[in-house]
């Protein structure tokens, strides 16, 4: 058996070498935002990357596959902050009130924030895959988690059934966008929105009961 004070050094020793990975890659993630939004992402190569990270080139390849890799999981970051942006924001409401307040925030998160919109084109992801949002420990996944199996009980939908719509509700609202601002199609937002809240109250309305 280890000595307990060899344990606790081995542990902490983990925790450090953990947390400069974490680091290291939060860098790298910061410096390709940096260079997409100056350069554009297929004018921006690996070693750029790197040096705008202050990264060798070579520890690019022990977090990230390629450049496409890298870009995914920017596009998860983004999307992840997004949603922390809105999702708090009028929580009290009903369920489907609060996915059209929330689709209203987001709406007007991306008017303001035409880089991110420009960066990501057409590509805001669910930052994380089904199985695991239904088990990860994160205070707003598990929020989130609550409020749909909540909305499940009441309005005969299931929770999966209900994470899938919102799932594809959040990538229309967002490709919309997209179309609007960068495309300026199919019209302006605020003509756009109305639409919207109509296919989300559509989309969420309880099942009636026969």
């Amino acid at each position: 058996m280890k000595p307990k004070n060899l344990e606790n050094t081995i542990a902490s020793v983990d925790t450090l070498i953990g947390r400069k990975k974490e680091e290291k890659r939060k860098r790298l993630l910061d410096a390709a935002y940096t260079c997409f939004t100056e350069h554009t992402i297929s004018g921006t190569s690996i070693a750029e990357i790197c040096a705008e990270a202050d990264i060798a080139k070579g520890t690019f390849y022990l977090y990230f596959k390629d450049k496409e890799d890298i870009v995914r999981a920017l596009n998860k970051r983004i999307s992840y902050q997004v949603l922390c942006n809105v999702y708090q924001s009028h929580r009290s409401e009903n369920f489907i009130d609060h996915s059209v307040r929330m689709a209203s925030e987001l709406i007007h998160y991306f008017e303001k924030d035409h880089e991110v919109v420009a960066l990501m084109k057409k590509d805001f992801v669910w930052p994380i895959d089904e199985e695991g949002f239904l088990t990860c420990d994160d205070p707003m996944m598990i929020d989130i988690r609550n409020d749909i199996d909540a909305y499940a009980v009441q309005s005969g939908l299931s929770s999966h059934q209900i994470l899938v719509r919102v799932y594809a509700l959040i990538c229309m609202i967002y490709s919309v966008c997209y179309s609007s601002i960068i495309d300026h199609f199919p019209s302006d937002l605020s003509q756009v929105k109305p639409e919207i809240d109509a296919m989300i109250r559509a989309s969420l309305a309880p099942i009636k009961k026969v």
